[in-house]
Formats: C-alpha cells, structure tokens, sequence
C-alpha cells in the first residue's frame, strides 16, 4: 500500500493534535533514562522508620537504645537539593507525583561504633513503589564524639542510596510501570513497522501510566507529515458506555486545538463533522477531522480517529486529510494488538464502581 504525498505540502508545521504536543515531553523524557532523575520532581518528608529498620537498628545496638531523627530531616532535604539529583526538590508538600520518606536512626554498637541507619521510602501518587535501606559507620573520638560530621555521614548515606537508585533504575517508567504493575507496553504492544510509505520511529511511554505510550510513524520525504498512534487505558468504570468515552476523547482534543489555533492567529473548523468510523468489522470507533486557516498561511490538516481494544483507548493523530488517514487507519487497526488489563487498572476499576 502506498500514499501520495505529492500534492500535500506545507510551508508551516503547525500541531492541531494533543498527543503531537505531548511528544515533545516524550523526547525530553528518552534523555532522563540516562540520567533518570534529572527530569523527576520530588516531595520530600519524614516519617517513621519501618518495623523492618527499626530491627536491623536493635539487632547490633548491645542495649537496643536506638535514636531516631539523630540528624535532622531537615539537613537530609537541604544536601538533596544541593546535589542536584532532581529537577525540583520541595519539603513537606504534597505538590509531586513523586514522594520521598527519609526515616534515621542511629546507634552506638558493642564495637564502639556509631551506626548510622538510612530508610528511603518512594511514593508514586501515594502508592510505595520502593523502599531502600542504607548505613554506615563513624568512628568516636577519645572524648566519645563522632570522628564525622552529622553532614558527611548524612551525604555518605544519601549518596549510596542514590547510587542504589540508579542501579535499579528507580526513577525511569519503565521501573514505574513494573512497579505498579501498569500495562507492559513494552512487550505486548503489538504494532506495525511500516504503515504504508510511513516507517515506524519509535515507540514511547508517558511518565504516567494512566497515558500510556505513544508510536509516531515518519514519512521518509515529507517531514511534516506525522502519524502517532497512542494506546492508554479506559479510565471509567465497566459500566461506561465507550461510545461516549471516544466522543469525550475527541471533544477534548477540539478544545485544546482550539485553544492553540486561537492564540496563533488561525481560524479553526471541522472539515469533517464527527462522526463513526469503520476501520474492519472489528473496529469501530469516531473520526474527528479538522482545518486551520489563516491569510498568510496554507491551509493546515489534522485527524484524529479513537477505537477502543481491551481495556485501551487507540487514539490514531495525523497531520493530513482523511483522503489520506483513512487509509492509514484501516491499515493499523488490522495489526495492532495492545495489552490485555493491567492489575493495576483492575484495582482502579474496583475502586471506582
């Protein structure tokens, strides 16, 4: 199968779709999976050491006299920020979908050495996703004292939890998804090389697994013209009608794009109302197309069509006219295959009927 292009040209690249304008996201975030938290904010507090913690502590104490919060949680938050590990750090606020738990304890040990103990406790949306411990010892002087500061001992032990951190490749999606146990796009998102003359470019996952991942396909002579192909999981009860779900879905991507074409100068329009779509006797889902227009510019195209498999909303975005989407579309919807539910949106299901 082959599309034409050749009539289609455009002097200005311009995005009516929302998945097109969260793929920039997507390409930012394929750098944080080498440095994985350099894209990543945190909430940052205290709590209580864990029972688990609290026995290692006991366990080489010679008296179980265990101190807790001997450092301060504050000189913890204060050294995490100076390092620089994440994009922003804030203390006692629940503003991130990341959250860190700093529990302390220390004690003197029948070496006569203090031993420091570190529990870092990782939250994802309130969820614990992982829990690492570390320690390290200080040595006491003649008078009893620490040989160590309380600030070298608190970055001695930050700095190997986050090495641990970075081993298990805490903070990247992949780690996010498995931890939740969220769909594994990964390897059961099942979708063609080539859509006609578009070749595949890569496939990636939101930072959040209630978006789950997007394809874009490329055009090997027309740079502008795009497809991305989006697969993320119904977030309604089982009782919803899809119908209105998909309706819902492009109703949303209208005011966004209305949005964006109003703060550009160009008048937005439906080139074709929406309506149902048939990609195979399996697959029927809505088409949205739309058109920005302007005096200065061409003509701008853009369509987007939504199916439903499994528990996943398909969502196909094209930057050109159904003459040429529809095609495509028939096409992908006869080889894709997405994952199966996840444990994690059956809980979430659970929880909302």
């Amino acid at each position: 199968m082959s599309f034409s292009f050749s009539w289609y040209r455009r002097r200005h690249f311009f995005i009516l779709s929302a998945a097109f304008s969260l793929w920039y996201c997507l390409s930012s975030h394929a750098h944080a999976d080498s440095t994985p938290s350099s894209d990543i904010s945190v909430s940052v507090f205290s709590t209580y050491p864990s029972d688990q913690l609290a026995t290692s502590c006991n366990d080489i104490s010679p008296l179980g006299a265990c101190i807790e919060d001997g450092i301060s949680p504050d000189l913890f938050i204060n050294i995490i920020k100076e390092k620089g590990w994440f994009k922003a750090v804030m203390a006692f606020n629940e503003h991130y979908d990341y959250e860190l738990l700093i529990a302390h304890m220390n004690t003197l040990s029948d070496k006569g050495r203090v031993v420091h103990f570190l529990e870092m406790t990782l939250l994802w949306r309130g969820m614990e996703i992982n829990s690492t411990s570390v320690d390290t010892e200080s040595h006491q002087d003649h008078d009893g004292k620490s040989s160590d500061s309380k600030e070298d001992i608190a970055t001695r032990l930050l700095s190997r939890w986050y090495a641990k951190s970075d081993e298990n490749h805490l903070f990247t999606t992949d780690f996010l998804y498995s931890a939740l146990e969220a769909s594994d796009y990964t390897r059961s998102l099942k979708v063609p090389q080539k859509l006609g003359d578009f070749t595949r470019f890569d496939t990636q996952l939101y930072p959040d697994p209630f978006k789950g991942a997007v394809t874009r396909y490329i055009h090997p002579t027309f740079e502008d013209a795009l497809i991305d192909v989006t697969v993320y999981p119904l977030i309604a009860k089982a009782s919803a009608n899809r119908d209105t779900l998909l309706q819902q879905a492009l109703h949303d991507d209208w005011k966004k794009a209305s949005e964006v074409a109003h703060a550009r100068g160009l008048n937005l329009s439906k080139d074709k109302p929406l309506t149902t779509f048939t990609a195979n006797p399996r697959a029927t889902g809505w088409r949205l197309a739309m058109k920005a227009e302007s005096q200065t510019s061409d003509t701008i195209y853009a369509t987007t069509y939504v199916f439903t498999q499994h528990d996943k909303i398909i969502k196909i975005s094209t930057t050109f006219p159904t003459a040429l989407s529809d095609p495509i579309a028939r096409t992908l919807m006869e080889t894709i295959e997405v994952p199966t539910p996840s444990p994690l949106m059956e809980q979430v299901r659970q929880l909302l009927n």
